[in-house]
């Protein structure tokens, strides 16, 4: 299938991230495909991020503000105003490269693909983010080498056809904070037939500030999210909780291992400290609906 110039739209939340966020425009302002919009959904920023936006003066360049409601809701008020065959997601904290796009887009021409994701590095200095994408990384490359069609990819480089996101309804805005809306949105697409690409030559650098708190709080809102997923989609699931299975890690620590014996202990005691985060935030997310399901 031959696309004729087909024009993206790139959304992208942002919330108080004032100077992230217009790192990340200047890379994508230096993109060298030009059939494109840029749509920023300000999510309650209070920091000048509000103003910076309603300041950039560039074409195709669009600014939606809304009260702070969470990244799902953000990227649904973008999809609603875009006016691209192919919507591209990234957030505020990632630099993307000029051939982005034009990447995205030799993918969507020679696989037909109804939606191709690509592969996050990471790019703060700080270990416990290198971990944290270590970890994420290694399950999606794995889970897509075994399934194909795996739901395990992040929302900060992914590209939808415009009517099959339509088709599901966006992202799911009972998600209030990061921690596995795509990942709900990718399955339900799966449930559906379409076609979903993983492509690690499109890359995206990820500029995620953790520490020890934030490293935990990030896997327990995975494990909330999961929960959710559960919740919503019991029966497709076949009363199987949506966690990455046990043999992923256990092929992932092995090969750890096999490079470098510290570094593999230093991993597998953060996996550990992960894992923990998602069960403890699974748990969580059961008994908060029970305690609704009461009131």
């Amino acid at each position: 299938m031959t696309l004729n110039r087909m024009k993206f739209s790139i959304i992208i939340p942002t919330y108080n991230r004032l100077s992230q966020i217009q790192a990340t425009l200047e890379s994508v302002y230096n993109q060298t495909f030009d059939d494109f919009e840029i749509i920023v959904v300000d999510d309650g920023s209070s920091d000048g991020t509000s103003e910076f936006l309603d300041n950039v003066s560039r074409k195709n360049f669009s600014v939606v503000h809304q009260n702070n409601r969470g990244p799902s809701a953000a990227r649904n008020a973008g999809i609603r105003i875009a006016q691209g065959e192919i919507f591209v997601f990234t957030d505020d904290d990632c630099i993307v490269p000029n051939d982005w796009l034009s990447r995205f887009e030799k993918v969507f021409e020679n696989t037909n693909a109804d939606v191709v994701a690509g592969f996050v590095q990471n790019a703060s200095k700080s270990v416990f983010s290198a971990i944290s994408q270590y970890i994420i990384n290694y399950s999606v490359a794995y889970l897509y080498k075994m399934h194909t069609n795996t739901s395990f990819f992040t929302s900060n480089n992914i590209a939808y056809r415009k009517e099959v996101i339509k088709e599901v309804g966006g992202f799911d805005e009972r998600f209030k904070n990061a921690g596995g809306e795509e990942r709900l949105l990718n399955f339900k697409l799966i449930l559906n037939g379409k076609k979903i690409v993983f492509e690690p030559e499109i890359t995206v650098k990820h500029f995620h500030k953790l520490d020890f708190l934030s490293f935990v709080n990030q896997f327990f809102n995975y494990g909330k999210g999961s929960y959710l997923i559960y919740k919503i989609c019991k029966e497709e699931l076949k009363q199987k909780p949506p966690f990455v299975p046990f043999v992923t890690y256990t092929s992932f620590i092995k090969e750890l291992f096999k490079q470098n014996f510290i570094l593999g202990l230093s991993i597998v005691f953060f996996l550990l400290i992960s894992q923990i985060s998602v069960l403890i935030g699974f748990i969580s997310g059961f008994f908060r609906a029970l305690l609704q399901k009461n009131s």
